[in-house]
């Protein structure tokens, strides 16, 4: 079972992740990047914003549920 969507080709954090505020990415300044040093954290994790440390952690430890697609 592969957990990537395959329209957008993204891997959604969870069951919402398509529901929430997309991250307003036009007006973020470009020095405050990495948003973690510059937002609290739940203000990201409210956003529509894909992470992308934890997606790599995930495809590490759950790699059979995702395709080899999904994967490159």
């Amino acid at each position: 079972m592969c957990l990537m969507t395959s329209r957008l080709k993204i891997v959604p954090h969870d069951d919402s992740f398509l529901d929430r505020e997309p991250w307003d990415f036009k007006n973020t300044p470009s020095d405050h990047y990495p948003l973690l040093l510059f937002y609290h954290p739940l203000n990201i994790l409210s956003k529509q914003v894909i992470k992308q440390a934890d997606v790599m952690l995930a495809m590490f430890r759950l790699g059979d549920a995702f395709s080899p697609d999904a994967r490159t």
